[in-house]
């Protein structure tokens, strides 16, 4: 006889795994900040210089760590303990974060920088966190899960 297939679980009962709730209300507040971080900043240089270029610049400096660091973040993350990825990306994005209003007001370059390499961080913990999904959820909550 063939085993009965599980009761189909509510898409909202994965939240009920403590685990999982943690990683993704992190995960919540991560991804609002940093897309909060990348409109004020691309805000903030377009009333400083009124220049759409300028903006563009700040959008690119947004999006060119995908090309450049996500190549080799994937592969990084997969030799290294995904857990201590995470934390030590988060760790330094809010440190970079928190440099903002320290080296801004020297030079609008270092907001560049800032946001370019908080970007090229953030390129290792997204593999890292979907890649983790496995182990924190069970094989019934990971279709809901994801």
């Amino acid at each position: 006889m063939t085993k009965a297939a599980p009761a189909s679980l509510s898409p909202f009962s994965v939240f009920r795994n403590r685990n999982f709730s943690l990683l993704w209300t992190g995960q919540l507040v991560s991804t609002m900040g940093s897309a909060l971080t990348s409109l004020a900043a691309s805000i903030y240089i377009f009333r400083l210089t009124g220049s759409a270029l300028s903006v563009g610049l700040m959008l690119m400096a947004t999006a060119a760590p995908s090309l450049l660091v996500g190549l080799f973040a994937g592969v990084f993350v997969d030799r290294y303990d995904r857990k201590k990825i995470m934390i030590t990306a988060d760790i330094i994005r809010a440190i970079l974060i928190l440099l903002v209003p320290v080296l801004v007001p020297l030079n609008i370059i270092w907001l560049y920088v800032i946001v370019m390499l908080t970007s090229a961080i953030g390129q290792f913990f997204d593999p890292a966190h979907e890649s983790i999904l496995p182990e924190v959820a069970s094989d019934e909550e990971l279709a809901a899960a994801n």
